[in-house]
């Protein structure tokens, strides 16, 4: 499998339902009425591109080699968000990176039968 980049670059990612309960946690505090700006939610796991690709790699059990195509573009080096806001609510996110991505798999697995 060939991938664009080095690899090198870092994100953050947050499971879906994570993200739905944020938005639940912050409707039922009423928090649109105290703050007119908006969250930031994310895991807070930074992962680069090529540990990303390689997690799921595992997940998929798929076996063949990856290969970085350098000449191809990285993007930002990095993209982090802050959401200390959200969190000094006392919100926090659930699912870890791993175990979110073994959730899409199952559920990719799921819907090919």
């Amino acid at each position: 499998m060939q991938l664009w980049g080095s690899g090198r670059p870092i994100r953050e990612f947050i499971y879906v339902d994570d993200l739905a309960d944020a938005v639940v946690f912050l409707l039922r505090n009423h928090i649109r009425k105290k703050y007119w700006c908006c969250f930031n939610v994310s895991s807070h796991e930074p992962v680069t591109i090529k540990e990303l690709a390689e997690l799921i790699r595992l997940k998929m059990d798929y076996d063949g080699e990856i290969f970085w195509d350098a000449s191809r573009p990285d993007g930002m080096p990095e993209k982090r968000l802050d959401t200390s806001r959200i969190n000094e609510l006392g919100w926090l996110p659930a699912t870890s990176l791993d175990v979110g991505l073994s959730l899409a798999v199952q559920d990719y697995f799921s819907r090919l039968n």
